[in-house]
């Protein structure tokens, strides 16, 4: 994966739709806005495969109405994760983050997926999240829709250079119990307790995503990559030769050869550790969430990885951001 995509069903064609409320916008000229615009022209997972029956039950398709009276007008934008907060009783902060909670009311995608390039926010009142199936048509009806109530991006995002590139999106309750936690759950942020292991160059990790796939056609099953974490300071060395700096904000994932990689539709997606195999003692019994699907410069290049918003920066901001949404009810 890997490419500054945007939402794929929008582009040229709903960038006027943003809300009022906007982000401060850096001054123009860097490559990254080139880039964004390739990327929502180039989208796809390169060399996937499906994901199987409860190996990704906390990745949910972002969507969006196009047409504000027409709800068959809604198209897939973006990709992004079920998280689950675990409040203290005063509701003053979040304890813990819950891993395969069925009931999910949150999501974290990337923040370019909900503001425009001028810094307006998306409305929300055209935005929905699907869940609980991987078929993202819901031929059987397995899955379920929540409505988005709330979109929380990152104060701090750039959206020329991708900086801080991640958002909170609050849901509204969904049927409970209605589903299993092998078809929808929430997965967890990184804790303390991982960070002498989450960001480890070579370690083996998922991108998933619904983009569009190497074959220049939609994927209606959601896909995954399997995909080695980058040194950072390989990465950098790799995109400077661009002009591109690599955030502290940021991961990268990707081989050398590239061949593997993520586009435009999987934006704000899942980037997953998850134990596999015969693993004496795995470094999570549990998935948790790594990064989120960002941007990169085109799409499986040799010496251009893609790039990630990293979890585990990102966990502190999540909480203060969560205990703030709930504190104004």
């Amino acid at each position: 994966m890997g490419h500054i995509f945007a939402n794929p069903a929008r582009v040229g064609c709903i960038a006027a739709t943003m809300a009022a409320t906007t982000l401060t916008v850096a001054p123009s000229g860097s490559l990254a806005q080139s880039r964004i615009d390739d990327a929502r022209s180039e989208p796809r997972i390169i060399n996937g495969q499906e994901v199987l029956a409860g190996q990704g039950p906390w990745a949910a398709s972002l969507r969006f109405q196009v047409a504000p009276t027409d709800a068959s007008s809604t198209r897939h934008i973006c990709g992004g994760s079920f998280v689950s907060p675990l409040l203290s009783d005063d509701k003053e902060r979040v304890e813990d983050w819950i891993s395969d909670d069925p009931n999910p009311e949150w999501i974290v995608t990337a923040a370019h997926c909900v503001v425009d390039r001028s810094g307006n926010l998306e409305d929300k009142d055209r935005l929905t999240v699907f869940g609980g199936a991987r078929n993202r048509t819901n031929p059987d009806g397995r899955g379920q829709v929540q409505q988005v109530v709330e979109i929380i991006p990152h104060p701090q995002f750039d959206v020329e250079t991708l900086e801080n590139d991640i958002a909170l999106l609050r849901l509204s309750p969904p049927v409970a119990n209605s589903l299993p936690a092998t078809r929808r759950a929430s997965i967890r942020f990184p804790a303390p307790r991982d960070t002498n292991w989450i960001n480890e160059p070579y370690m083996s990790v998922y991108a998933q995503g619904w983009g569009t796939t190497e074959t220049g056609s939609d994927s209606l099953l959601l896909k995954e990559v399997q995909l080695p974490v980058v040194d950072r300071t390989l990465c950098q060395r790799k995109f400077s030769i661009h002009g591109e700096i690599i955030g502290i904000g940021m991961l990268c994932a990707g081989f050398v050869d590239g061949n593997f990689d993520s586009c435009q539709g999987d934006s704000g997606g899942p980037l997953v550790y998850r134990a596999e195999g015969n693993i004496a003692i795995p470094r999570s019994p549990e998935p948790v969430l790594v990064g989120v699907v960002s941007w990169g410069i085109g799409c499986g290049r040799a010496d251009l990885f893609g790039v990630y918003t990293t979890a585990s920066v990102y966990r502190k901001w999540a909480e203060e951001a969560v205990v703030a949404e709930i504190g104004v009810e």
